[in-house]
């Protein structure tokens, strides 16, 4: 399950609360679907900093919305930023603009 939320570390109290709660013995993932954004910045190395993460995630939710599962999103993304020769950062801002206008 993916849950996404406006401030980073939103999660962080909930999934111990819940860890917790459950008697969970396991590690609770947070942010699983960032494992993606290591083979970006591998691709991508450009690809650093919160500011650059959260236009990508941004982009990635909002292909999300439009219908991709969150793998298919990121590999959109990552389609899109060779497509154009932008970088990731650069694909998930134009995309992000391009969401603005409709």
């Amino acid at each position: 399950m993916v849950f996404y939320a406006g401030r980073p570390g939103a999660f962080v109290d909930l999934a111990a609360d819940t860890r917790f709660a459950y008697g969970l013995d396991g590690d609770v993932v947070l942010d699983g679907h960032l494992a993606h954004l290591d083979r970006a910045a591998r691709v991508h190395p450009g690809v650093n900093g919160s500011d650059e993460t959260r236009v990508i995630n941004q982009a990635i939710g909002v292909l999300i919305e439009r219908g991709h599962l969150p793998g298919e999103a990121h590999e959109e993304l990552l389609r899109r930023a060779a497509d154009h020769g932008r970088g990731l950062a650069g694909a998930a801002a134009d995309l992000l603009t391009e969401a603005d206008c409709r």
